[in-house]
C-alpha cells in the first residue's frame, strides 16, 4: 500500500475543492462528501467499482458506495480525523477521471 500524508481540510477549504468536482456536495452531518454516479447499464455501474478497486485498495482509503441497478452512490470521508481530507478530495477526482473513461 501507498504512505499517503493528509490533512484534515475546514468547511471552507472543502466547499472550494467541490468547486472543482461536479455533481459531488458537502454532507456537513457526516461530514463527508457524496455523489451520485449515473451509468448507462448496471454492467457500467459494476465496471466502475471494478475498475476504481485496485486504486482504492493502494491507498488505503476506501469509501463507502452502494450500488442500485445503473447508480452508485459513493460518501467520502476520513475516519481517523472525523472529517474530511485532502485524501478524500485525491480520491473524488480520481473516481472522476475513472468515470469519464466507462
Amino acid at each position: 500500500s501507498l504512505e499517503m500524508v493528509y490533512m484534515r481540510l475546514s468547511e471552507q477549504e472543502v466547499l472550494t475543492c467541490l468547486r472543482c468536482l461536479p455533481g459531488w456536495v458537502y454532507n456537513s452531518t457526516i461530514p463527508a462528501i457524496e455523489k451520485e454516479f449515473v451509468f448507462d447499464s448496471f454492467l457500467n455501474a459494476i465496471q466502475f467499482i471494478s475498475k476504481a478497486s485496485h486504486f482504492i485498495d493502494l491507498l488505503n482509503h476506501h469509501p463507502e458506495w452502494k450500488n442500485v441497478y445503473n447508480k452508485v452512490q459513493v460518501v467520502l470521508y476520513t475516519h481517523d480525523i472525523q472529517g474530511i481530507s485532502t485524501l478524500d478530495i485525491q480520491l473524488a477526482h480520481y473516481l472522476e477521471s475513472v468515470y469519464r473513461t466507462l
